[in-house]
């Protein structure tokens, strides 16, 4: 692209022609080289969540995302915002309580056994951001599903 330019082919006599000729240069490739971020940072937030919600039950902190695909923790907290509107620990809430609440819907396990499928060692730890996430407790949930079911 930079062959291609005329804003090349003639010599550059000031710093702030230099500065005007790169802004120029960067609005041209904007749309190409922007698009293809945006495409690249798509496709890696499709993979985050693949990663995440395989991963949803282990003891999984943001430094070890980041290890795993060889980034920052910054840049992979920046993906996440961006593609859920939530922070990393409030996204990997999210997945956490949706897979509760299959686990309370669908099975018979006792509370204490969804909370460790689901990533939680503390039982009454996973009660609390149940409730503060549906409003209700585990029990609860079960029980509002039962009824509905009959």
């Amino acid at each position: 692209l930079i062959e291609d330019e005329s804003i090349w082919k003639e010599p550059i006599p000031t710093y702030r022609e230099l500065l005007d000729r790169i802004q120029q240069y960067l609005k041209k490739v904007e749309p190409v080289y922007g698009k293809n971020k945006k495409e690249r940072e798509e496709k890696f937030s499709a993979r985050l969540e693949a990663y995440m919600e395989e991963h949803f039950a282990e003891d999984i902190s943001l430094a070890d995302i980041a290890e795993y695909f060889k980034l920052t923790p910054t840049y992979c907290s920046a993906v996440i915002k961006e593609s859920t509107g939530n922070g990393y620990s409030q996204n990997l809430i999210t997945i956490r309580m949706k897979h509760a609440r299959e686990l309370l819907k669908n099975t018979d396990l006792k509370i204490y056994e969804i909370a460790v499928q689901t990533g939680y060692k503390d039982v009454k730890y996973f009660n609390r951001i149940f409730k503060k996430e549906t409003g209700i407790t585990p029990a609860q949930y079960r029980e509002k599903i039962q009824k509905i079911g009959e």
